[in-house]
């Protein structure tokens, strides 16, 4: 997700003041561009296979859970 000006800028199409502007911004000041270069690869990371996978066990194993109570309800 685009948070402006912590992992990135949103350029009106077609601007190209403004997009020449951002880029300049971004090879001049090392500092804005390392910030945004780790912030995105933190992202990238929390969108690994490894990650992903396990949010979605997480809720295949809630769902079962909840399937589990709802039919333990029925067997008293």
């Amino acid at each position: 997700m685009l948070r402006i000006g912590e992992n990135g800028f949103l350029i009106p199409r077609g601007d190209i003041d403004i997009y020449t502007s951002k880029l300049k911004e971004l090879l001049c000041n090392s500092n804005l561009y390392a910030t945004i270069k780790k912030r995105n690869m933190f992202e990238v990371q929390q969108l690994s296979w490894d990650e992903i996978t396990s949010k979605y066990v997480e809720v295949y194993e809630n769902l079962i859970d909840r399937q589990r109570l709802h039919w333990r309800k029925h067997c008293k």
